[in-house]
């Protein structure tokens, strides 16, 4: 069997748009074996259960300078590269793939704020597939959806709407009495709303938003509850990419790229609404979104 190892030091919803390319890849190199290595534990449980990967290890360093190109090019990527050449020392895998997704060109697409789909293109190009936008390649286990419908007993026969509105970009962030208003317009409209994030966005929660919130749930079971959910609202992030592929009936999402719609989460089914967030234009971003709720 030919094996390929691909070395992808990138965040989580780079994972999320990698899985889709990845199937496409293996459907064009049937019989290959895929090993990943992965910039942290969160990505590597990404991948647990995917059935296209055999292994997945977690780069032992860390993650190159994607965004200083003198660092980059001149030290980080030969650091991978010889860390490459120590898994790869016996031949045993046949292609090596290093996709370098945020260099140059991306320096530029986020200071002008038109960050878009040349994103995926390259990771296509560099794997050797058509430049395409793939569905996301999701995959749970029956215990982590039996874990998801434990988790919603108190949620049952309730409209299920998840947020997440958190984000390490402050520019991506609306204010804790934004989406206290945002959780108020939810219940106005007999939502029952559920927070989630990662164990360290715990200390955003605001109390006085007075919500039931759980943190670090595995990915699997949040892809299942994201599935059992009517509406996702909250930032641009992974979470919104999980909620498109798990085809969540509609999400809303906010997010301060001047150009978001040429980098929409993907989803067969879903309806989804962009409000573009700003500073001074909080209130007419959470008007946006009360008529985007209220057009369903």
């Amino acid at each position: 069997m030919a094996r390929t190892l691909i070395v992808y030091l990138h965040g989580i919803g780079d994972n999320i748009m990698l899985s889709g390319v990845l199937r496409e890849y293996c459907r064009r190199q049937p019989g290959t074996s895929i090993d990943l290595v992965v910039l942290n534990a969160a990505c590597a449980a990404f991948w647990q259960h995917h059935p296209l990967v055999n292994q997945v290890t977690v780069y032992p360093a860390s993650q190159p300078h994607f965004w200083n190109p003198v660092q980059f090019y001149l030290l980080d990527q030969w650091k991978v590269r010889r860390y490459i050449a120590e898994l790869n020392h016996d031949r045993r895998y046949e292609r090596v793939f290093f996709p370098s997704i945020q260099t140059l060109p991306e320096i530029l697409y986020h200071v002008t704020g038109t960050y878009g789909r040349h994103k995926i293109d390259r990771i296509c190009a560099d794997l050797g597939v058509p430049k395409e936008l793939y569905p996301y390649d999701f995959h749970t286990a029956p215990e982590e959806a039996a874990a998801a419908a434990g988790l919603l007993k108190s949620f049952s026969g309730k409209r299920l709407a998840v947020l997440h509105p958190f984000s390490g970009h402050a520019k991506k962030r609306i204010s804790a009495a934004g989406f206290g208003e945002i959780i108020r317009t939810l219940k106005a409209h007999d939502f029952s709303p559920l927070v989630v994030g990662a164990p360290n966005e715990k200390s955003q929660l605001d109390p006085a938003w007075e919500i039931e919130a759980h943190f670090g749930l595995p990915f699997g079971v949040l892809i299942e509850v994201l599935k059992r959910a009517e509406l996702f609202a909250g930032t641009d992030s992974s979470v919104a990419h999980l909620a498109a592929g798990a085809n969540t009936p509609q999400l809303v999402i906010f997010s301060p790229k001047l150009e978001p719609r040429r980098y929409l989460p993907l989803s067969a089914r879903s309806k989804i609404s962009l409000i573009r967030i700003g500073q001074n234009q909080e209130q007419k971003s959470l008007a946006e979104f009360t008529t985007a709720l209220a057009a369903g």
